[in-house]
């Protein structure tokens, strides 16, 4: 049986326990890690508020799946980052899930830090799935705050640590690429990749063909267009599989506020508040479900 057979035959299981939303990940040393990983996440949420900060969850596209890469995914969730800053103001703090995963260096160099804690070698465990992330996120976005107090409360999980839920969209892409500058939309992408093929060797790597005939021309230019096309048309959250799971956790975390008794968090006005493309998201779409990415609602689980 194949690795990955028998990852597709795992059970789906909640990472937190009565929160409607399945993931299937690897028990185990990533499952170490990703756990060290939540207490750091959730260490620097609780600096954060108690710095009196609006806390801002940012989902954006992160892996290079249809036809993006993965080190420009992150250029652009931190560009995003500093953008809403700079726009919000000093009272708001981002959580970047782009710091914390292993395609960037601040997350590579964190989660090395937890594997060399725990005796582990990330080069020799291979690179987690997109279950192994949602589950930590899940965890992150969901669970109670640390509080002293915490052992003596009754559970809420009504995402407590966060105020806002930003979806990243074309908007922000652009904004990115600063079409603002350029003749076209095509032209300040075309230059960004010219650029960055010249100087960053793991991009050149990334879009390298070998060979200098008609096939390896034709390789090059595929890869190219496709370049173009996602960052250009598809780049946001529509196209990210956990971005899917995320919209599916902020639509379930409202709905069980909404529900709820709990005067200082239950009700409508005690809703996450949700922004899409730099835009507030309308009720109607803010309590509409989406298509999953990685996870298996409680209903949807085989």
């Amino acid at each position: 049986m194949s690795t990955l057979e028998a990852k597709e035959q795992v059970e789906p299981k909640e990472p937190v326990p009565g929160f409607p939303l399945r993931f299937r990940w690897t028990d185990g040393a990533w499952e170490k890690i990703f756990d060290e990983q939540v207490v750091l996440i959730k260490s620097d949420i609780r600096r954060a508020r108690l710095d009196g900060k609006i806390i801002v969850y940012l989902s954006c596209p992160i892996s290079a799946r249809g036809g993006g890469h993965a080190g420009t995914n992150v250029e652009i969730a931190k560009f995003t980052e500093r953008r809403l800053l700079r726009e919000w103001g000093e009272r708001f703090w981002v959580l970047n899930p782009a710091q914390y995963q292993l395609e960037s260096k601040e997350g590579f160099g964190l989660l090395d830090i937890h594997a060399r804690k725990l005796n582990l070698t990330i080069a020799a465990l291979g690179k987690p799935e997109g279950g192994d992330y949602m589950r930590m996120w899940t965890r992150v976005l969901v669970e109670d705050p640390i509080s002293q107090e915490a052992p003596l409360r009754p559970k809420k999980n009504l995402g407590l640590d966060f105020d806002v839920f930003y979806f990243l969209g074309q908007s922000d892409v652009r904004a990115f690429f600063g079409t603002e500058h350029s003749v076209s939309l095509t032209a300040s992408i075309e230059e960004y990749f010219a650029r960055r093929h010249s100087f960053d060797s793991d991009f050149r790597d990334f879009f390298s063909v070998s060979g200098a005939d008609a096939p390896a021309k034709a390789a090059w230019d595929k890869l190219r267009r496709a370049f173009l096309l996602f960052y250009s048309t598809r780049a946001s959250v529509t196209v990210s599989l956990g971005s899917h799971d995320e919209w599916a956790i902020f639509e379930l975390l409202n709905r069980a506020r909404r529900k709820s008794p709990d005067p200082e968090w239950g009700g409508i006005p005690n809703q996450i508040a949700g922004f899409f493309d730099g835009r507030a998201i309308p009720m109607s779409m803010g309590e509409t479900d989406a298509s999953l990415g990685y996870g298996f609602a409680k209903e949807r689980a085989t």
